[in-house]
């Protein structure tokens, strides 16, 4: 098991979540990590290119977000499709939250 699974366990259980339309965050206050973990199951996006999209554009949008501790995004459907404005909104949402 990889220590990525570890910050989504910890994550997912203890930590704080954030859900909004184009994403879910878990936040968990602890040593943190360098990057976030990005994920995007196959019931959100069942094309292995649209799973990828999402990811890349969530990514991008927290490219130079300050955050302390650990941070784990569930991307939606509604992600690949929105406006990058929108996603932008969403994510300064989420970093003045934690």
């Amino acid at each position: 098991m990889s220590p990525r699974n570890g910050l989504a366990r910890r994550s997912f259980k203890g930590g704080l979540r954030f859900a909004g339309p184009l994403f879910t965050a878990f936040y968990h206050q602890g040593a943190g990590v360098k990057r976030p973990l990005i994920l995007v199951s196959r019931k959100a996006a069942p094309k292995a290119a649209l799973r990828n999209r999402i990811r890349r554009r969530l990514q991008e949008a927290l490219r130079r977000k300050p955050w302390r501790g650990e941070l784990v995004l569930l991307g939606r459907k509604a992600a690949a499709e929105a406006p990058w404005e929108r996603l932008k909104s969403e994510v300064d949402r989420l970093t003045r939250l934690f």
